[in-house]
C-alpha cells in the first residue's frame, strides 16, 4: 500500500468495481445474453420504467452525451422498439415511449436482470444482505443528495 491518505479504501473499491464489472458481464458486446448493447439496454429499461421521459431528462438521468443518446434513440426508433412523440408546449422536446416490441425488449431485460442479480447474491445469508443492501442504500442517499446540490 501506499503513503497517500485513504489509498487503501481507493484500491478496496476499484477492486470490489472491477470484480463486480467482470461478474455483470458488463464489458460483453451484449448485455445480459441479448441483442442489446449495454447502453441500449439501459435506455430501453429508462424509458420502460418511465414511460413519456423527455430526451433532455434521460440524457440526465443516464449522464450520457447528448448526440451519443439521439443516435441510441434514433437507432431503436428504426428497429420499431420506441417512438417519439413532440411535446404539446416545446415543439423541440421529444416523449419517449416503448412500442410493443419495445416493451417486450424492456420484459425480457428485467427478468435476465433480476435472475442474474439473484444468482450473484444467492451465496449470502439474510443477515449478510441486510448488510449489503443497507450499504447500496446509503451510497445511494448520498448520489441523490450531491447530485441534487450539484445542479
Amino acid at each position: 500500500m501506499s503513503n497517500i491518505p485513504g489509498m487503501k479504501h481507493t484500491e478496496l473499491i476499484r477492486r470490489f468495481n472491477r470484480l463486480y464489472t467482470s461478474d455483470l458481464h458488463l464489458l460483453d458486446s451484449h448485455v445480459l445474453h441479448t441483442r442489446w448493447t449495454f447502453p441500449e439496454g439501459r435506455i430501453i429499461g429508462a424509458i420502460g420504467r418511465t414511460p413519456g421521459i423527455l430526451a433532455r431528462e434521460l440524457c440526465r438521468l443516464e449522464n450520457m452525451d447528448k448526440g451519443y443518446l439521439s443516435r441510441i434513440l434514433h437507432s431503436l426508433d428504426d428497429r420499431g422498439l420506441l417512438y417519439m412523440e413532440k411535446d404539446a408546449d416545446d415543439g423541440r422536446a421529444k416523449h419517449l415511449y416503448l412500442s410493443a416490441e419495445g416493451m417486450k425488449a424492456f420484459e425480457e431485460l428485467e427478468q435476465r436482470s433480476d435472475e442474474q442479480a439473484e444468482e450473484l447474491y444467492r451465496m449470502f445469508t439474510k443477515e449478510e444482505m441486510e448488510k449489503i443492501t443497507d450499504a447500496m442504500k446509503l451510497y445511494m442517499r448520498k448520489k441523490e443528495k450531491a447530485d441534487v446540490q450539484n445542479r
